[in-house]
């Protein structure tokens, strides 16, 4: 009577453990098919600035410096690119940031390179942790928006400085008109002009603001024209820049006028009308047998500062990769540490406390025969 059970429970043992051991292959050849065919995870870098409107040329170097960063670095199929033109403008840049950290997942953002993008755009980044290292967005105090932010453009709050202590004690102008681009670059660079003047002594005389598209200045250098003013201080866009240039003209007005970074741009210094002006600018070196490369390897014709700043910014990017994966905090530790010296666009980067460029330095430039000329 008992001979029936037992052998069914062998049968049944027999088949439990068939099935168990037939399920156990099943798992591990699922899991070793899906170790083989899962690719490599790429590291995705975004890269921030305006590819169209006034300022696309800045953009457009940039973006062609970090190209050719990562043509001649051996290892990059390891990397995605994600470009976005931000417009040069805050409510584009909101977009541009939430879809590169939500969407796009990216690991680092180079860029960006305007202030008025960088004021809205940086502290999603800082929100989200991803590290940035600004290549052009100069308005002080966006590096100290949180510990993730790295600049290698120096700060207005350095440049405005830089302005005033020039005019006011090497070339002794007492007396300054000031017309200012609208927006956080603009802003902050004449708060700290305006600030650091005075308290040398000087006198503004005139003190206006413009839009970055206006193009009527008019009623302002009505007013410049009947001041004591001895000259123009214009952190202005290039719009605004060749305007006002073209109605002193009209108007007879007679002054030296010195521009900031915006002028910079072959866009406004090959204008005839720009001729004469000078340009303060971060004092970013741009050599010629660079320029060449980027014109062969990228298909760039004009070729400004943007080009090696972005250049530097992508193959310091790459060197942190490589020393500590895209880890975030470790991205950060690395930059705060860092001392790049493979730099084109100055001597060595390094960063101080608040991420900006420990040794920072300026450059007033003369506009003659459509080029820059360093002034002595």
């Amino acid at each position: 009577m008992n001979t029936i059970p037992h052998a069914h429970k062998r049968k049944s043992f027999i088949q439990k453990s068939f099935l168990c051991l037939l399920s156990s292959l099943i798992l591990l050849s699922g899991c070793a098919t899906k170790t083989v065919s899962t690719p490599e995870q790429k590291i995705k870098i975004g890269v921030v600035g305006p590819l169209t409107g006034d300022a696309a040329s800045y953009g457009e170097n940039n973006q062609a410096g970090v190209q050719l960063a990562l043509q001649e670095y051996s290892g990059n199929n390891k990397f995605d690119l994600v470009f976005e033109d931000d417009h040069c403008d805050g409510k584009t840049a909101s977009s541009v940031y939430q879809k590169l950290i939500g969407v796009d997942k990216v690991d680092l953002i180079i860029g960006p390179v305007c202030s008025a993008a960088a004021a809205v755009g940086l502290p999603l980044a800082v929100q989200a942790n991803v590290p940035v290292i600004i290549t052009g967005a100069s308005a002080s105090g966006l590096s100290s928006l949180g510990d993730n932010i790295f600049r290698i453009y120096p700060s207005d709050g350095l440049q405005g400085k830089f302005v005033a202590n020039t005019f006011f004690q090497k070339m002794q102008k007492k007396n300054v008109a000031v017309i200012y681009l609208q927006d956080d670059w603009g802003q902050a660079i004449e708060k700290v002009f305006s600030e650091e003047y005075t308290k040398l002594g000087g006198n503004i005389v005139v003190k206006e603001s413009m839009l970055s598209s206006e193009q009527d200045a008019r009623g302002i250098l009505t007013k410049v024209k009947n001041s004591t003013a001895e000259f123009i201080y214009l952190p202005a866009s290039i719009t605004n820049g060749l305007a006002v240039l073209k109605q002193m003209q009209e108007l007879n007005i007679d002054l030296p006028v010195i521009g900031g970074d915006f002028f910079a741009s072959e866009d406004f210094f090959t204008n005839p009308i720009a001729e004469g002006i000078m340009v303060s600018s971060g004092n970013i070196q741009n050599p010629d047998e660079f320029q060449q490369k980027i014109k062969e390897k990228t298909g760039l014709e004009n070729v400004n500062i943007l080009a090696p700043l972005g250049y530097d910014a992508m193959n310091l990017a790459l060197q942190t990769f490589d020393a500590v994966g895209n880890d975030k905090e470790a991205i950060k530790n690395y930059l705060k540490n860092v001392s790049f010296e493979r730099s084109v666009s100055t001597e060595k980067i390094e960063f101080d406390q608040n991420g900006d460029l420990k040794d920072a330095a300026f450059v007033i430039n003369d506009i003659q025969n459509k080029q820059l000329i360093p002034r002595k």
